[in-house]
Order: C-alpha cells, then structure tokens, then sequence
C-alpha cells in the first residue's frame, strides 16, 4: 500500500507542482523558478521531493505511514542535501493520514526542525476548491465535500483526473461509504462517460420491497461500482466485466483493498480477496 502512496504523490508533484508546494506552506509567485533536483545521494540515500525554488531549498517528504526512524533520516537527507548544494533545505513533511510527529528532533545535543503538513487536519473546503481537490478527502469530516471535489476534478485535463480519482480511493479506501457517494458523483457529473453507463439495475425491485429483487440490486450496484473502480485502476480491460461480476459478491472494503493492492487486474482472477 505504501507504494501505492508514493506513486500517486509523485504523479501529483509532477503535475500540480504549484499547487502541491502551496499546500506544504511554500508561497509561489507566478514569475519564481522552480527547479527540481537530484534526490539520489551517496550511501543510499533517497529523498523523495528536493526543489529549488527561488533562492531556497525545499525538501520534501511524503510519509503515509509511521516511521520511527523517519527523523534520523530527516538529519542525514539535511546534511546531505546542504553538503551537495551549500544551503540548509526547509525540511517538510507531508502526512497524507496524519501521524505522531512533533515538527522538532533532538539527540545527543543535536537539534533539527522540520515543518508538518497534515492533510486530516486540512480545511476540506480549501482543499476541494484548489487544483488538488481529492486531497479534501483527507480529512475525516470531508464526505460533505464530495460533490465540491467532484465538480473541481471535471476542471482539470483527462491524465490528472485519473491521478486524482485514484488518490480518492486510496484515502477512502476503508470507507466503502464514501467510496459508494464518490462514484455515483462521478456519474452524475458525467465523468469517464464510458464507464458510467451501468445505472443501479434493481432500484425498481428495491422500491417494490421484494427481497430477492433486493439482494440482486444490491449486487449489481456493487458489480457497477466495482466494475467503475477496475477500470480506473487499470484502464479498460476486457477481463473487467467477469472481475466485476466475481468481486460483487464480496464486501466493498475488501473489494477497494484488493484492487489497491493488485498489480494487474488478471491477479484478481487469480486470488481471493
């Protein structure tokens, strides 16, 4: 899963990189160059963000998950940094989940200051309004915000509302509530049309109170949504529909968990969720 969190946080950088070192406290002026540089140093060290940005370096670290040794590394990634470049780097830490850090590290009369950025403590509505909306989702109070970070998503180009949309099932991963409300807004707002086109097969039996039409509404919906989730995982594939249709049976947590965890959509053929 870490993985899946550093792929889409560096598709982010890459392309809302303004927007992204706004969100980590980094005024940007129109005119100010932005350079990004080498993040691979001598024993092994890898960073993962390192900027130029104007006259500063800004070095920024993507943590989805707690890590005791982060701040260690912290130290050795700033006196790398400042040895390669000759300036001390702003030190950012980026907490898509949030996480148990303090902003301040001391060992052995050695002190090192950092900057927190944690997204579940983020305003959900400045968030859902700025070019990186699906990071609204992060903070728990936010399913009020979906429609807003929907109608914000249908702004950008195609290969960033993929980015994003994949980055909302990631955050809502553990919440097939929510995930359920972000795709019936993604069809209500017409997005990846080609993908909307299933509605919810059994509303009418729903409505008529027959059981049995009951349970097959409730799995077609799931194979819907499935199907929807699959196809922004990994693109139209034709294995989608018998996917769906094997996964619907399934509770939905389990299901966004595999598909976040599955390397090609013929794994989900191969395993049990």
């Amino acid at each position: 899963m870490a993985q899946e969190w550093d792929r889409v946080y560096k598709t982010l950088f890459e392309q809302e990189l303004r927007p992204m070192l706004w969100i980590c406290g980094i005024e940007v002026a129109s005119d100010t160059e932005i350079e990004e540089l080498p993040t691979e140093y001598r024993n092994d060290l890898r960073p993962d963000r390192v900027y130029r940005v104007g006259g500063a370096i800004v070095h920024i670290e993507i943590q989805s998950s707690y890590d005791a040794d982060l701040e260690r590394r912290l130290v050795a990634y700033w006196a790398a940094i400042k040895g390669l470049h000759g300036a001390a780097p702003r030190q950012i830490v980026l907490l898509p989940r949030g996480g148990a850090y303090t902003g301040i590290y001391r060992e052995q009369g050695l002190t090192l200051t950092y900057d927190l950025v944690d997204l579940t403590t983020g305003d959900p509505s400045e968030l859902a309004a700025s070019q990186v909306p699906s990071l609204a989702l992060a903070n728990p109070l936010a399913g009020s915000h979906i429609p807003q970070v929907v109608r914000q998503l249908k702004t950008l180009p195609a290969s960033h509302q993929r980015t994003q949309v994949d980055l909302a099932l990631l955050v809502l991963a553990n919440n097939p509530d929510l995930t359920t409300t972000l795709v019936q807004e993604l069809r209500r707002n017409d997005m990846a049309s080609t993908l909307l086109g299933q509605t919810d097969s059994g509303r009418e039996l729903l409505e008529q109170g027959r059981t049995e039409g009951r349970e097959q509404g409730r799995v077609e919906e799931r194979a819907a949504t499935t199907h929807l989730l699959l196809e922004l995982r990994f693109g139209k594939d034709p294995l989608a529909d018998v996917v769906a249709a094997r996964l619907a049976n399934y509770p939905m947590a389990e299901v966004i968990s595999a598909i976040n965890e599955a390397d090609s959509i013929e794994t989900l053929l191969r395993t049990d969720t």
